[in-house]
């Protein structure tokens, strides 16, 4: 039996090794980075982030007059979650002293998704930088339509130039163009529990670390084949040359 010898004598062999090394300092470095990064990134505990837990805490909110969720709530059980959410909301259809309030953090605004989309855009657009957060789910509008008299003839013209623009994209080119920074602040701050201390579910970004160490060794490996593909080609010539 022999020893192997520290340092690599052939060059296959040498190859193989250095692959490895440079694999290994990679991956030491990647890992350190992503354990640095998780323990610096700032931890921040959301006051609350569904509606089940706003409707437990201590917080007041807004409820648009006529608006959906407002009249979902009309005659809903006290003891419900919208009960408990319209006993302690304030109703009227002020929208813009309600948006005062919530930028002050006087109290939380319920309302669709594309409400905040406007609320988000007007905030970072006059501050450069996110206030405001808006919770996990939400209340999206199926459709935005226009009231004609029953029997109308503009009814059918009206309803193909409508959907003509909304299957170009034009009505959500539109809309963006006008909230340009409105879904820039829809990222929540990170945080890896909620006011109840639950642990919040995992999200894609939780695993880009992973996959880039999966992504590195299948480049690694397909890398060092391809040497000692290369490295036994020329070895078979060289042979090939000597006999």
């Amino acid at each position: 039996m022999h020893s192997v010898p520290w340092e690599p004598r052939d060059v296959p062999v040498r190859v193989v090794a250095g692959m490895w090394l440079l694999a290994t300092l990679i991956i030491g470095t990647v890992y350190r980075s992503n354990l640095k990064a998780m323990l610096i990134l700032p931890k921040v505990v959301l006051p609350f982030d569904t509606f089940e837990e706003f409707a437990e805490v201590e917080v007041p909110g807004h409820l648009i007059l006529g608006g959906v969720l407002e009249v979902a709530s009309q005659g809903a059980d006290p003891t419900s979650i919208l009960g408990k959410i319209r006993a302690k909301s304030r109703i009227d259809p002020d929208i813009g002293k309600a948006a005062m309030d919530v930028i002050a953090g006087k109290l939380a605004s319920i309302a669709s998704a594309s409400g905040h989309t406007w609320l988000h855009h007007s905030d970072f657009s006059a501050h450069g930088h996110c206030r405001l957060y808006s919770t996990r789910g939400g209340m999206y509008s199926t459709s935005i339509s226009l009231g004609f008299p029953k029997g109308s003839s503009l009814r059918p013209k009206i309803n193909f130039v409508l959907r003509g623009l909304k299957e170009s994209g034009i009505l959500q080119y539109l809309a963006r163009r006008d909230i340009p920074n409105g879904t820039y602040c829809f990222n929540k701050p990170f945080s890896l529990t909620t006011n109840s201390g639950e642990l919040r579910p995992l999200e894609l970004g939780d695993f880009y670390g992973v996959l880039c160490l999966y992504a590195g060794g299948i480049l690694l490996a397909s890398l060092v084949l391809a040497a000692e593909h290369l490295v036994k080609g020329a070895s078979s010539r060289t042979i090939a040359e000597d006999e």
